[in-house]
């Protein structure tokens, strides 16, 4: 039998921790409220971790807001020498690269 996928809730986490509080079994939890075991497990899991819950729409703010958001200075200067050590990196691909085919050139014309 596969469940339909559902967004967790902030009830849905009070719903559980509730019925952990009376010594319900993860099984029985996932019967109850029609979710898969792997699900409430993981639920459980957070519960039990104290982490906070944060809506889907929220984490996706927040992962979206942090690729958007700037270097502090030293990750900055750290991330611009990286950039400018691979474009000398590329340049000196590119002559080596260069130097080899016109070598390859210079055979196949001596032959």
């Amino acid at each position: 039998m596969v469940k339909k996928r559902r967004e967790s809730t902030k009830d849905l986490m009070t719903i559980i921790s509730s019925m952990l509080e009376t010594n319900t079994s993860n099984k029985q939890i996932a019967k109850t409220l029609d979710l898969s075991l792997k699900t409430a497990w993981r639920i459980i899991k957070k519960i039990g971790s104290g982490e906070k819950f944060i809506s889907a729409g929220e984490k996706r703010k927040l992962t979206c807001n942090e690729r958007r958001s700037t270097f502090n200075p030293v990750y900055q200067l750290i991330h611009n020498s990286i950039l400018c050590n691979n474009s000398l990196k590329q340049i000196e691909i590119k002559n080596i690269v260069s130097n080899q085919h016109k070598t390859v050139e210079f055979r196949y014309m001596a032959i």
